[in-house]
């Protein structure tokens, strides 16, 4: 399946609001493909302009979460006192990415590493160990599922995401790719724990009176020409 659209950037604003039209057009017969969202802009070297110089394109392939569920790894919290040991997450442990968390075959969470010297192992130790959370971001909530079913990880290496996110005529970093790829998910596969990126995402796009999402292409045209894409100071602030 695939959903397409005009965006000036790939301001994560503009890959949430891409991604949010892509959530009003799945249905469940096609939750067995890999769903695909592409973003174009017109440019040139002084900035993001309309019908004018060579085209960027990035595509984002997105495997459907019935699937992304199946896999994974068993991940145990560590409550006060406990060692959590990265190990539980194998071969991928020293690797970066992006990852997600789910429990019973719904996902709760979807995040990434923080840059390129934080591994799985080190992020992840974050989520799961009550110590190194401190009790706080999304270990509470992790806490409260009911164990069995355990928790699962399913992990997206740097590599895996790579071949995820496809650009022409604009270079992306591995971490870039992985953020583009993150933000896309967390709208794509709308985590229980996550509700408020999906909400101010939604609320943003209608805010502007763009619910469908054919009316996004609109919204994305309006950005393309807006001061934050193109680089310009609002001369009113």
């Amino acid at each position: 399946m695939a959903w397409r659209g005009l965006a000036g950037s790939l301001n994560p604003v503009v890959a949430s609001a891409l991604a949010f039209g892509l959530s009003h057009t799945m249905n469940q017969k096609n939750a067995g493909t890999i769903s695909r969202i592409e973003f174009r802009a017109n440019s040139t070297k002084q900035g993001i302009r309309e019908n004018i110089g060579s085209v960027m394109r990035v595509e984002i392939d997105i495997p459907p979460k019935e699937k992304t569920v199946l896999s994974g790894c068993q991940v145990a919290l560590a409550r006060k006192g406990v060692v959590w040991r990265e190990s539980c997450l194998g071969e991928k442990a020293k690797e970066t990415g992006v990852y997600v968390i789910h429990h019973g075959g719904t996902i709760k969470y979807v995040g990434k590493t923080d840059g390129p010297s934080m591994s799985f192992g080190i992020r992840l130790r974050r989520e799961f160990s009550e110590g190194a959370s401190s009790g706080k971001h999304v270990f509470p909530k992790l806490a409260s599922l009911a164990v069995p079913p355990p928790i699962m990880v399913s992990l997206f290496s740097s590599i895996e995401v790579q071949d995820f996110v496809h650009a022409s005529d604009l270079s992306l970093s591995s971490y870039q790719a992985i953020e583009v790829f993150e933000t896309v998910l967390i709208q794509a596969y709308r985590p229980e724990f996550q509700r408020h990126h999906i909400n101010r995402t939604e609320a943003y796009v209608k805010k502007l009176g763009y619910t469908q999402p054919d009316d996004l292409k609109a919204l994305l045209k309006a950005y393309e020409r807006s001061p934050r894409a193109t680089g310009k100071r609002d001369e009113r602030n």
